[in-house]
């Protein structure tokens, strides 16, 4: 009887372990816009280190920011204010090669993918700018 029970409380632990394992693990890649500051947020725990910028309006060459080496990175990313301090910006994930990347084209629309938790599927937004480059429009506004 003895030995039942305390099996029985041993598989509550590891009931609880697994659990709390899963809830700590499990970040998704969930975006949203700030209209008013201009920025992408992430809406887990998770961090952006990784966002794809695509110009679907034109033919231009896709944009890949990603967080340094040694960096945490951060919930946010501005486009207002592009930070070149904790990321770099290339035309490829694959091609080392960082680019001067300069901001959002006016009258465009674009698709910011977010791809920093491998674990989880990417997720994606669109964005349009107005005539001088300010995002005026999102199909994920943040509330």
């Amino acid at each position: 009887m003895l030995m039942k029970k305390m099996v029985k409380q041993q598989n509550k632990y590891w009931i609880i372990f697994f659990l709390s394992l899963f809830l700590v693990a499990c970040t998704n890649n969930s975006i949203c816009f700030d209209l008013e500051k201009q920025e992408v947020i992430s809406e887990s725990r998770g961090n952006l280190k990784t966002l794809t910028v695509e110009n679907v309006k034109e033919i231009s060459p896709l944009i890949w920011i990603k967080k340094k080496e040694n960096v945490k990175g951060s919930r946010r990313f501005s486009f207002r204010s592009l930070d070149t301090i904790n990321y770099i910006y290339k035309n490829s994930d694959f091609i080392q090669k960082e680019i001067s990347y300069k901001g959002l084209v006016p009258n465009s629309i674009y698709e910011i993918m977010n791809s920093s938790n491998g674990d989880a599927a990417p997720h994606k937004l669109t964005i349009e700018t107005d005539s001088v480059g300010v995002v005026i429009h999102t199909d994920c506004n943040c509330t």
